[in-house]
């Protein structure tokens, strides 16, 4: 599913922020609810999302793969590696290191604790990225910023098939 329409794309980053949702948390008011129902049909018959008995919406494992690679800012979607960092931030001060962690509210790892991890922007060096993810996600400003090491993870489902491929 390379094109999207932007109702289908709309349904997709909504859920990246949430577990699931009723219909009526997808309507909204320039979407007719016929239009509406008509692509959350064609997300559903295309395995992205699916309904529960109780008519909750929610990503498939496939869906979550897809909505990942949505750029939420510009509603692109990347199908190549994504350069990330992870921002392990460290109060020393009392002599015992204390870590962040934080509650992340978008999928895949959503409502999960972690460490705070973010995209590198086109032309911005990795460690304003930390930076700017430290500051976003937890209004923390950071002293200094320190390399630590590179990792890359490749992504597989239960049933060993590639979903994505990640660079820390």
């Amino acid at each position: 599913m390379d094109n999207l329409h932007f109702v289908q794309m709309s349904i997709l980053k909504s859920l990246l922020f949430k577990s699931k949702a009723l219909f009526s948390e997808f309507n909204y008011s320039q979407t007719d609810s016929e239009v509406l129902s008509y692509h959350l049909r064609v997300l559903t018959k295309s395995g992205y999302i699916e309904k529960d008995n109780e008519g909750f919406y929610m990503l498939t494992t496939k869906g979550k793969q897809f909505a990942a690679d949505i750029d939420v800012d510009t509603s692109m979607v990347s199908s190549r590696a994504k350069l990330s960092v992870l921002v392990t931030a460290v109060d020393a001060s009392s002599g015992k290191p204390k870590y962040l962690l934080i509650k992340r509210l978008k999928a895949p790892l959503l409502n999960h604790a972690c460490f705070i991890a973010g995209k590198v922007k086109y032309g911005e060096a990795a460690s304003l990225t930390a930076k700017r993810e430290l500051f976003e996600e937890s209004g923390l400003i950071a002293n200094e910023v320190e390399y630590r090491c590179f990792h890359r993870q490749f992504v597989y489902n239960a049933e060993g098939e590639f979903l994505k491929d990640n660079a820390f």
